[in-house]
């Protein structure tokens, strides 16, 4: 009787914490509404009876015990219509994290009444948002405010202050890399070093509380060196550098899908390596936010494409598409790293998924293989939908590259649309990393071309 009342217990504690006050509840019903949530991608538990902690998305917090909402994170999932005035009731919100959508209008004036909301993300919305800064404007009106006594003067004025209260979330997110970075900045390397000292660690425990602050956002993390050794070789311990960063800040709880590793050897330096004291500076590790400021910066493959955009195709098949693709980038050189691809085909021993073993022949389908399932159960289909593309089937051309550590970094897209090259480059992040394959009795650095084929409905 005693473990059943016990169970009882927790069973109504639990259904108890998911009920936040009535207002609040109702607050977010009007938001469900209003951005259309029946067609949401994922809409789980919204709109129902059941506990709004279950609720896709939303976070709940605990004050005096009772629970409050805290947070919505409803990333990528093609939300329309408007945010609300109802927001405002969520008194105790401190994310909204909605980036990705399709929302439009102008941020409500009511959410100054959300007085803890500390990080606002509606990055490709078409909310209107003023990017000046808060105190700008706040004493260019202030100082008007004699002047407009009237009730709709300062009603205007007033929700003009408060829209300077709100974050851009362009401007939101450079302002948190720059706190991040400001402390990558005390990260410190001797010329070869790319492991960790238990100073550097310490600053990295620092990032990643900033990290876990953040929902749904992707970084890059560039190491760079000074120019103390040869490209190649600083090039590899600069690739090291992010790759230690990043395999730590795992290691003590940061998602490995939101970490992508780069590396620009000494080809981008912060200041001149003219004094040994430069040359520390440029011994460092960068974080940048890749989920919407994504650019290839390849020249020779932008290049590439603009020759493609003058010449006249006549109706080519997937087969020669593929062709032609493949003997452009043929042995490609990157100018940044001096880096050779060799086509896959061309190899002598293929680089090996982890569930793959075989002669050379298996080997190489059961790459091919690898890369179709992943791409297959990953690739985000949902969001093709919401693009505007032609109904029908649709085909893009990837390009991966495969670097002679067995690490895929990032890839060269043809696609219709921005999006698609944004959503290409994350799926390539989550592929494992694979034994190299070897040419010529070395490790070598591999190119693979395919075409993926998704239907627009």
């Amino acid at each position: 009787m005693r473990y059943i009342l016990l169970s009882i217990f927790f069973i109504l504690s639990s259904q108890l914490f998911g009920q936040v006050p009535a207002h609040e509840k109702s607050a977010l019903l009007k938001f469900y509404h209003a951005t259309n949530g029946s067609n949401w991608f994922d809409n789980s538990n919204w709109n129902t009876n059941n506990p709004v902690d279950t609720w896709y998305g939303v976070s709940l917090v605990e004050i005096n015990g009772v629970p409050h909402v805290n947070g919505i994170n409803l990333y990528k999932n093609n939300l329309s219509g408007i945010i609300p005035h109802e927001i405002g009731d969520l008194t105790e919100l401190t994310i909204l994290n909605i980036p990705q959508n399709n929302i439009t209008g102008s941020m409500p004036s009511n959410i100054k009444k959300c007085k803890n909301l500390s990080f606002i993300n509606i990055e490709g919305n078409q909310i209107r948002v003023v990017s000046e800064t808060k105190e700008q404007k706040t004493t260019e009106i202030e100082e008007n405010i004699n002047d407009s006594p009237s009730k709709g003067a300062k009603e205007q004025q007033s929700e003009q202050i408060l829209e300077n209260q709100i974050l851009d979330a362009s401007i939101a997110q450079i302002e948190f890399i720059k706190s991040i970075n400001k402390i990558s900045k005390e990260l410190k390397y001797s010329s070869k070093q790319t492991l960790l000292d238990s100073e550097n660690k310490k600053h990295l425990n620092k990032i990643a509380s900033l990290l876990l602050k953040s929902k749904n956002l992707n970084y890059s993390i560039e190491g760079h060196t000074d120019n103390n050794n040869t490209n190649e070789f600083n090039f590899e311990v600069a690739e090291e550098r992010a790759k230690v960063v990043k395999n730590y800040l795992v290691s003590i709880g940061i998602s490995p899908k939101i970490l992508f590793i780069e590396s620009l050897g000494e080809n981008s330096p912060f200041v001149p390596n003219d004094t040994e004291e430069n040359k520390q500076k440029n011994r460092r590790v960068v974080f940048n936010l890749k989920n919407y400021n994504y650019t290839i910066s390849n020249s020779e493959w932008d290049t590439e494409k603009k020759t493609n955009n003058t010449t006249k195709e006549i109706a080519p098949t997937v087969q020669d598409e593929v062709k032609k693709i493949e003997k452009e980038v043929e042995n490609i050189t990157d100018i940044a790293n001096e880096q050779v691809f060799i086509p896959l085909s061309d190899v002598n021993r293929m680089p090996v998924f982890p569930n793959c073993d075989g002669n050379n022949s298996e080997l190489k389908e059961c790459f091919i293989e690898n890369i179709q399932e992943h791409f297959d159960n990953t690739f985000n289909t949902k969001l093709m939908q919401t693009l505007g593309l032609p109904k029908g089937e649709t085909r893009i051309y990837i390009k991966l590259l495969l670097n002679k550590t067995g690490r895929f970094v990032a890839p060269k897209v043809r696609a219709p649309n921005p999006v698609i090259e944004r959503e290409v480059e994350m799926i390539v992040g989550l592929l494992p990393e694979l034994e190299p394959g070897i040419h010529k009795g070395e490790f070598v650095n591999i190119s693979y071309t395919f075409p993926y084929f998704f239907k627009v409905k």
